[in-house]
């Protein structure tokens, strides 16, 4: 089955070099992401750097900030979420700093203070 082999060896790369891809397939990169459950349920927005000194500045400049010392600050205080109380995902939620703070006949109201 094609979508079992695609699943099997999807993989997560964190290896680049820099070219820049053509015109067309950036396109198909974009539509196969909309493609993707999480567009119905997030608003989100995709840009597309392609000019080599932009994309080096945002690179020093990020390199440059994980090299300070002051704590990583985020625009919120908190993240909450609701998670099927069925859902393996809960435990691992609460590994990484979530907490229920109510709760209905099917899902959790998870918060984690940032």
């Amino acid at each position: 089955m094609e979508f079992e082999r695609v699943l099997r060896n999807r993989a997560s790369i964190r290896k680049y070099n820099d070219r820049i891809p053509d015109d067309e397939t950036i396109q198909k990169i974009i539509d196969a992401a909309l493609l993707s459950p999480i567009v119905r349920w997030h608003k989100f927005h995709i840009s597309v750097v392609t000019n080599k000194e932009v994309i080096q500045l945002a690179e020093t400049a990020a390199n440059e900030y994980a090299k300070t010392k002051e704590p990583k600050k985020f625009m919120y205080e908190r993240a909450s979420l609701a998670v099927q109380k069925a859902n393996y995902a809960v435990r691992m939620y609460e590994k990484v700093g979530f907490r229920t703070v109510d709760e209905n006949d099917e899902e959790f109201i998870m918060v984690c203070e940032l």
